[in-house]
């Protein structure tokens, strides 16, 4: 699997950032971990903890983030997030690549006509839950038993050409400060 990297210089430091930031996420196999780097948070005080800098610097972007978000897809950089369930099990978890971090950012800020399974039964809460298929992976899909697997090629491949075809657009209301 390769180490994707965009071709802009700027917008390359920001997955760079992504890569080494603290404390991302942990991601699981059922509802009890369900996660997102999006994900806003409210402290006992009801403060509400917005993501990381270097997930808010990737939505500033608005448009600009998909193209990006979709070509670091396969890039396997370790971060700082871990997946609890999956084909590795036990401590230490599994750190996740960056490119699943992606994923989740631009599941999340983008409307893809193709993408959201309409009868989706409300409460659905497992990883890719809702997602046409060939539009997710799961955070542990890069490789299994040390082979490559080509789901995460197959999805960046339909990102992109949706993209392309117009069918992706930014869709995100930022509700932090």
């Amino acid at each position: 699997m390769s180490s994707a990297k965009t071709s802009t210089p700027s917008t390359e430091n920001l997955i760079d950032a992504l890569v080494n930031a603290p404390e991302l996420v942990t991601y699981g196999e059922d509802g009890a971990h369900d996660a997102t780097v999006l994900a806003l948070y409210q402290q006992n005080g009801g403060e509400v903890i917005p993501p990381r800098k270097e997930v808010r610097d990737i939505v500033a972007l608005k448009g600009k983030a998909i193209p990006l978000l979709i070509g670091c897809l396969d890039d396997t950089r370790d971060t700082s997030a871990i997946f609890i369930g999956g084909y590795v099990s036990g401590k230490p978890y599994p750190k996740v690549p960056v490119g699943h971090v992606c994923l989740d950012i631009l599941i999340h800020i983008s409307k893809n006509l193709d993408d959201n399974d309409k009868n989706c039964p409300r409460g659905e809460s497992e990883l890719g839950a809702c997602i046409k298929d060939g539009f997710y992976f799961r955070p542990d899909d890069y490789t299994n038993l040390g082979q490559e697997r080509p789901i995460v090629r197959i999805v960046k491949a339909n990102w992109l050409k949706a993209y392309r075809n117009g069918r992706v657009k930014y869709d995100y209301v930022v509700t932090w400060k």
